[in-house]
């Protein structure tokens, strides 16, 4: 419990922003976009290590890491999950405290929705992928 506390708020959003999406933080543009691109290189190298199938019928398609990731590594899947799903990844991330947490949950995310996006008309893969979501338990 925070107590409402603004300070206190404001600290605990900081550490966990420092933690996991530190690029966020940096003055110079450069590097935040530099960041960036190595986290969509890291998870590149990820989805074709484990699923090179989906990772080159995606790539295939027009749909690269960077096209429908980036919303999920800036707002750390804040985006498309309940704030009762969001929270309960943020805890998970915070309790794993691992560093690509966040990368392996996009992977899960994709695996979960594997068959989905091999059968989707292409022309309707961007917006398949921009709502990705987990289902509910």
């Amino acid at each position: 419990d925070t107590g409402a506390n603004p300070r206190f708020v404001y600290a605990l959003f900081s550490a966990f922003v420092s933690r996991f999406a530190r690029f966020l933080l940096s003055p110079h543009e450069h590097r935040v976009f530099g960041s960036l691109k190595t986290s969509f290189s890291l998870f590149g190298r990820l989805l074709l290590y484990h699923d090179p199938e989906l990772f080159w019928h995606l790539e295939r398609h027009g749909m690269s890491v960077d096209v429908y990731s980036a919303s999920w590594f800036i707002t750390v899947f804040a985006r498309n999950l309940t704030l009762e799903t969001l929270y309960a990844l943020w805890d998970l991330l915070l309790l794993e405290d691992h560093v690509l947490g966040m990368y392996f949950f996009g992977l899960a995310l994709l695996n979960d929705r594997r068959d989905r996006l091999l059968s989707v008309d292409p022309s309707h893969l961007p917006e398949t992928l921009m709502n990705l979501a987990p289902e509910s338990a």
